[in-house]
């Protein structure tokens, strides 16, 4: 159990600076780890704590990486579990960087059991 602690508290230190203090314990911020590492992150929050609703967020290019992280729980690795995925939001998020604007696409997916 303490390994899995573990685990999930270094999958989950993966966030943007500008997410630091806005990630709760029930959301996965998708990042560059291993996939393997996420689902694995949301088998702990699901199956171990026990969470009824977990948020999937990704940005830019890991927004395809979100939603095949939601369906492959839903439909492979958590299946007993009867997840559904509850709400779909959009967003863009504007930030500065080195004196320039940007604006980066994101997804926050709801899974539910």
């Amino acid at each position: 159990m303490a390994e899995q602690v573990k685990e999930l508290k270094e999958t989950l230190s993966i966030k943007p600076v500008e997410q630091e203090n806005k990630l709760k314990e029930n959301e996965i911020f998708m990042g560059n780890k291993e996939f393997m590492k996420y689902v694995r992150c949301a088998e702990i929050l699901l199956r171990n704590k026990n969470l009824k609703l977990i948020k999937i967020r990704g940005r830019g290019m890991n927004i395809s990486k979100a939603v095949d992280l939601a369906e492959s729980v839903k439909n492979k690795f958590c299946k007993d579990l009867n997840i559904s995925i509850s709400d779909i939001k959009t967003s863009t998020d504007n930030y500065i960087k080195e004196g320039r604007e940007f604006s980066v696409s994101a997804i926050e997916l709801t899974l539910k059991i």
